[in-house]
């Protein structure tokens, strides 16, 4: 009967220990844990950078590019005044036409109002302040992949995409 008494005892101690030990440490939990609690979107607002943060947007790294025509002429990007505005989202010499993207779902409206100069649905200004706006006989051209679209500055900006924008 001692025995009897002596094994229940022992395992009240171990029930008793599990149970104060489990809220001893229920608050000690590392920063990634604390993180993996949080709903999804508070985990991206809290990896999200404060430049052009959009509420989903997590770190990412690939490439895209661009070229921007107008009457036939290809725009370069060589100044610096062009290279690196943005932590997310940049462009940078030996090839300007390559932007970095650094953050998810930006679109390249987000890429554009990053630059020194103005690109919308209907008008292009540069950063030497050349306007060009659509008018009846010339219009802006936007082609993704190939794929003329309208509406492609509101697109979110792919791994290897590549926007052709002409001004004719």
């Amino acid at each position: 009967m001692k025995a009897i008494k002596e094994s229940i005892m022992q395992k009240l101690l171990v029930i008793i220990f599990i149970f104060f030990s489990s809220f001893l440490f229920s608050g000690c939990t590392s920063d990634s844990e604390k993180l993996d609690e949080t709903s999804p979107s508070q985990q991206n607002a809290a990896l999200s950078s404060p430049q052009l943060s959009t509420p989903t947007s997590i770190s990412t790294d690939f490439t895209a590019r661009f070229e921007i025509y107008t009457n036939g002429t290809k725009r370069i990007f060589t100044e610096d005044k062009y290279h690196r505005q943005s932590d997310d989202i940049y462009i940078e010499n030996p090839d300007p036409l390559v932007i970095h993207v650094k953050k998810s779902d930006l679109t390249w409206n987000d890429f554009f109002s990053t630059l020194p100069f103005s690109l919308q649905k209907a008008c292009l200004v540069t950063g030497t302040k050349q306007s060009f706006c659509n008018t009846e006989t010339k219009k802006l051209h936007f082609y993704i992949n190939g794929q003329e679209d309208p509406d492609a500055l509101d697109k979110v900006i792919s791994p290897n995409d590549m926007l052709r924008v002409e001004y004719r």
